[in-house]
């Protein structure tokens, strides 16, 4: 079956939980539901745009998220990265750091990909300074060189750690 028009996914949300599909009716199954997510409506998340009022009336459960502590990040990246426990305490300070980040007016939020991604690149050998380059500095390259210079400064400021 070629799907030409489009679904409509109020009607899968809504009491009826069915969609119907070039003429063809799609009944969910008994306890059938859905969990979704969006990025915030900000200036940090371009490209995202409200909800239509028919489908936001469909979600009527709704949980803010935010970054969770340092702690329980470093848990969160242990499990993909399990070797990150032999550098845990220059981690940890890494992770501080991206907390840091993400509470500045920068205009990019590392996310715990970004974490994940230096702790793979420190554990595999590549040295903190590298690391955080190609994944926290070069980044911000996108944005201007003074951008990049604020990420530096912070970095060193925090870390220690220099930028030729």
């Amino acid at each position: 079956m070629c799907i030409r028009d489009s679904i409509r996914l109020d009607e899968a949300l809504d009491f009826r939980h069915e969609i119907n599909v070039e003429g063809h009716q799609f009944k969910a199954a008994p306890g059938w539901f859905v969990v979704a997510s969006i990025n915030p409506l900000d200036r940090y998340h371009p490209g995202t745009k409200e909800l239509p009022g028919q489908l936001l009336s469909r979600f009527p459960v709704r949980i803010h998220m935010d970054y969770p502590d340092p702690s329980t990040e470093y848990k969160i990246v242990k499990l993909h990265v399990p070797a990150v426990s032999k550098i845990a305490d220059q981690f940890i300070k890494v992770l501080i750091l991206i907390e840091q980040m993400r509470k500045t007016d920068l205009p990019y939020t590392p996310s715990i990909r970004e974490s994940i991604a230096i702790a793979k690149l420190l554990t595999s050998g590549i040295n903190l300074r590298v690391s955080l380059e190609m994944v926290l500095v070069d980044v911000y390259a996108q944005f201007g060189s003074i951008v990049m210079e604020q990420v530096k400064e912070l970095i060193h400021s925090r870390l220690g750690v220099s930028f030729r």
